[in-house]
């Protein structure tokens, strides 16, 4: 974050500026600086290419025997595969940075994990407003498919000379051969 300027540091910089000299040379300058600007982002790009290029390579030597004693699968021997292994055993040793950087590569940074265990802590809550509905509600029925795992749970009240619902119920005429 760029440090907080005062009043009189902002006066006296703006008195070293000096303006152009004509509309020609402001022009002139600011082409030159457009075409600066696009051969920097050129030289970026260009670089991470050439590092997504290399670590895309598949490993060989020494790293892919390394590689191949973790037990990675030989498809998988690249230098990226190295780079991650070698950030682990830097990690195992107390680097708490490649922790961090093996925790990002990972998708485990912070926000994922505050994020996570919030998405726990709502479907916990959400279990026991279920539950604490199913105990006062001892004459109704709940309807789900039995696993758990993201069910829509569906809550409907018996109704006296209705018969319950059940599986049979959901069966085709024609798969019964009737009709």
């Amino acid at each position: 974050m760029p440090r907080k300027r005062s009043e009189a540091s902002i006066e006296a910089g703006k008195k070293n500026l000096i303006p152009f000299q004509s509309e020609e040379e402001a022009k002139r300058k600011g082409r030159n600086g457009g075409i600066k600007s696009g051969e920097t982002r050129r030289a970026k790009r260009n670089l991470q290419e050439t590092i997504k290029m290399l670590m895309d390579m598949p490993a060989t030597g020494t790293t892919k025997a390394s590689l191949k004693q973790l037990g990675i699968p030989e498809e998988d021997q690249t230098n990226m595969a190295m780079f991650v292994a070698r950030l682990y055993a830097m990690a195992l040793g107390g680097n708490l940075k490649a922790g961090e950087l093996l925790a990002q590569f990972g998708g485990l940074t912070q926000d994922e994990i505050r994020k996570d265990n919030e998405d726990k802590r709502k479907n916990e809550e959400s279990k026991a407003r279920i539950a604490a509905i199913n105990a006062n509600l001892g004459n109704d029925m709940s309807v789900t498919s039995g696993d758990d795992e993201g069910d829509v749970i569906i809550y409907v009240p018996k109704i006296d000379g209705v018969k319950e619902w059940n599986e049979e119920d959901n069966v085709e005429d024609s798969e019964r051969g009737e009709g």
